[in-house]
């Protein structure tokens, strides 16, 4: 159970945070609290873990005075929150999701908090959408904005680098809160999935008889009726199984334009539909299942019984 929390400012080198990383690693990590710092469980910290790396998203799980065994405590870097961004209740909730889905602590903080609170020095930076070209009093930002022209990448240990900063924290989060900074993943997230444009007959228009109106309707107009019938071939429409047909491969296949398609959709035998390239049409027919074997057959009817028997 997790107590409520308590403010510790450490005075003296024997103080220390009981720390969940943001890693997919298990249980919790210790670090001091370097002399004047004020620490609060829920609050971030940045944290040294491994060589010459740098976490930014360690949420602190307690505060307590007991020294770690056989060991000195790396000291934490700065403290990123002036107040706790988790409350205890949560904390205590993500060791219970941990628990029942058999995973880390630190995962389920992965998923728990927006990318932009759980960063590391391997974090993946590109420009925003809000660059502005005049930042007065922000000569470091505009130089690193700058490094990031023409859709470069940079990580966040080397934003540092570029600032001659040991800790570039304040100012990436600053430039984030401009809109002028991303986070790559954040513009994965942004991208739109590409849609196809299919056709397909109008309702009135999907029974053969309705197709043989629309085939002497259309004789007087020779470029709309041979979109039609390589439509017909494509979309196999009488059949039992029809097919989609996308727009492009529709024009590709008749010789024409998309104008004389759209000409079929205003007229009223066509219609036009986007769906997600990529994906199977979800109206199509399934599958019919395979026939079983003679005694997998026995054995389902043998359940059938002894479950109508219940």
């Amino acid at each position: 159970m997790i107590r409520s929390s308590i403010t510790f400012v450490a005075w003296s080198n024997h103080v220390y945070a009981e720390v969940i990383l943001p890693l997919a690693v298990p249980g919790t990590f210790t670090y001091s609290i370097p002399e004047g710092c004020e620490v609060v469980a829920g609050m971030r910290v940045a944290v040294p873990f491994g060589r010459g790396r740098k976490l930014y998203g360690a949420v602190v799980r307690r505060v307590h005075g007991d020294d770690p065994l056989n060991r000195k405590a790396r000291p934490i870097l700065s403290v990123l929150d002036p107040a706790p961004i988790v409350l205890p209740e949560q904390l205590e909730l993500w060791d219970r999701i941990a628990a029942y889905y058999m995973c880390t602590v630190g995962e389920v903080m992965i998923a728990a908090l927006p990318g932009q609170l759980t960063l590391s020095s391997e974090t993946r930076l590109v420009a925003g959408p809000h660059v502005e070209d005049n930042l007065p009093g922000q000569e470091r930002a505009v130089f690193l904005l700058n490094a990031l022209e023409d859709g470069q990448v940079v990580t966040l240990e080397q934003a540092g680098e570029l600032l001659g900063l040991k800790d570039p924290l304040p100012v990436v989060k600053r430039l984030m809160e401009q809109g002028a900074l991303l986070l790559e993943e954040q513009l994965k997230q942004d991208w739109k999935p590409r849609m196809a444009t299919y056709i397909r007959l109008a309702p009135e228009a999907t029974s053969e008889a309705a197709l043989h109106g629309w085939f002497d309707r259309l004789e007087k107009a020779p470029k709309q009726l041979h979109v039609l019938m390589r439509f017909v071939e494509l979309s196999q429409c009488l059949s039992d199984r029809p097919k989609e047909v996308e727009r492009a491969k529709l024009v590709h296949a008749s010789g024409s334009t998309t104008a004389v398609v759209e000409q079929l959709v205003k007229k009223g035998l066509f219609e036009r539909y986007e769906r997600e390239e990529g994906h199977p049409d979800p109206s199509a027919a399934s599958a019919p299942p395979p026939s079983l074997f003679p005694a997998h057959q026995q054995a389902l009817e043998a359940v059938r019984i002894g479950l109508e028997k219940h």
